[in-house]
C-alpha cells in the first residue's frame, strides 16, 4: 500500500524505513529502553520519548516484543528525513461547517480515535490502538473526506547531520 501525508494541502508520498524502527520509551518501559540502548549503541531521543534504532541491531525477538507491548512506531523516509508516525492526529478547521464535516467524517473512521482535546479551531484525536500507521490513515482519511483546513498524523522529523565540510 502506498504510504502517503498531507503538507499545505499537497499529497508527499513516504516510503518505510526498513533499517530503523523507533521505540516508545516510555511503553518500552526504562529498563527495557536502557537495555535497547546498550545493545543498539546511542540513538538521537526525538520528541515524544521515541528513540531511532537500527533494526538490525535491536534483533527481531526484542522487535516481537516490543511490538507486542505497543511500543514501536514506524519510520518512514521522505524528502531526506526519517519521520516518525505518532498515534495522534492533529485537525484544523476554519469555521463550524469544517468542524461538523470532520465529526461526521469521525463516525465512518477507518480506525478507532478518541478527541483528547477540542478547541475553536481544531481538534487533537489519539489513536485508540497506539499505531502510528493508523494515525497516518486516519489523517488522510479525515483530509480527503470532510476536508478541514488541515489534518496530518503526528510527525516527528529526523534530519541527520550534515558531514564536516559540507
Amino acid at each position: 500500500m502506498a504510504r502517503y501525508y498531507y503538507a499545505s494541502g499537497e499529497r508527499i508520498p513516504i516510503e518505510l524505513d526498513e533499517e530503523q524502527v523507533a521505540v516508545d520509551a516510555e511503553r518500552a518501559g526504562p529498563a527495557e529502553a536502557q537495555a535497547l540502548q546498550a545493545r543498539a549503541g546511542p540513538s538521537p531521543r526525538l520528541p515524544g520519548g521515541v528513540m531511532l534504532l537500527s533494526r538490525r541491531r535491536v534483533g527481531e525477538k526484542a522487535l516481537e516484543g516490543l511490538a507486542a507491548r505497543g511500543a514501536l512506531r514506524p519510520v518512514y523516509r521522505a524528502q531526506g528525513a526519517a519521520l516518525v508516525a505518532l498515534p495522534e492526529v492533529r485537525v484544523e478547521v476554519d469555521g463550524e461547517a469544517q468542524r461538523q464535516a470532520v465529526h461526521q467524517a469521525l463516525s465512518r473512521s477507518p480506525h478507532a480515535v478518541e478527541i483528547a482535546e477540542e478547541r475553536p479551531d481544531g481538534f487533537v484525536l489519539r489513536i485508540c490502538s497506539g499505531s502510528g500507521d493508523e494515525a497516518l490513515e486516519v489523517a488522510n482519511f479525515l483530509h480527503e473526506a470532510a476536508h478541514p483546513a488541515a489534518a496530518s498524523a503526528r510527525l516527528v522529523r529526523f534530519v541527520a547531520r550534515p558531514e564536516p565540510g559540507r
